[in-house]
C-alpha cells in the first residue's frame, strides 16, 4: 500500500528513484500493450507515431482519431495501403493541420506526401500491412510535440464475437 502515511520522503534524485520509475514505466507499457494485442478479434498491433505536431493536444486528437477509425481497423486489417483513411481520420479529427506538409509512413516507407504517388509504393506498402506489427507515423511537419498510440485491428471475428452477444 502507497498511501503516504509512513511519512517516508522520497528523494527524487536518488539513483533507487530512478530505476523504480523507469521499471514502473516499462511494466506500464507492457502491460498497456498487452491489453491491446488481446484485443476481440485482433489479429494485428498498430503503433501508431504522431510527430511535429503544433500541441500535444492535437498530437493525441490525432493519434486517437486514426486509432479509433473503423475505416482505418478494417483496411489494415485486410493488409490495405489505403493512406487516405489514414489522412481522412487525421484531417477530420478537428486538430491543427496542415495537409499540404504532412508525410505519412508505414515504417520507414513514407507512402503520402505532398506531390507524392503511392502507386510508386503501393506493392511494398502492402507488404508491411501484412506484417503482424504495423508501424504508422504521421509527421505534420507543424511543431514540436508528438505522441504514440496503440491500437489494433477490426478482423472479421471481431465482428462476429460483438454481432452475437448481448450486454
Amino acid at each position: 500500500l502507497a498511501n503516504g502515511m509512513s511519512n517516508v520522503e522520497v528523494e527524487k534524485d536518488s539513483n533507487d528513484y530512478q530505476i523504480f520509475t523507469l521499471a514502473l514505466k516499462d511494466l506500464s507499457i507492457k502491460m498497456a500493450k498487452s491489453i491491446v494485442a488481446d484485443g476481440e478479434g485482433a489479429t494485428k498491433f498498430v503503433t501508431i507515431n504522431i510527430n511535429n505536431a503544433p500541441t500535444e493536444k492535437d498530437a493525441n486528437t490525432i493519434a486517437k482519431a486514426i486509432a479509433n477509425s473503423p475505416l482505418v481497423k478494417t483496411a489494415l486489417n485486410g493488409g490495405d495501403p489505403n493512406w487516405g483513411r489514414i489522412i481522412s481520420a487525421a484531417s477530420s479529427s478537428g486538430a491543427d493541420i496542415l495537409p499540404e506538409k504532412v508525410t505519412l509512413y508505414f515504417d520507414d516507407l513514407a507512402v503520402f506526401q505532398p506531390n507524392y504517388k503511392i502507386n510508386a509504393v503501393e506493392k511494398e506498402a502492402a507488404k508491411l500491412l501484412a506484417e503482424k506489427n504495423i508501424n504508422i507515423t504521421l509527421d505534420l511537419d507543424y511543431g514540436n510535440a508528438s505522441t504514440t498510440w496503440w491500437t489494433c485491428d477490426y478482423s472479421e471475428q471481431y465482428i462476429k464475437i460483438n454481432a452475437h452477444y448481448r450486454t
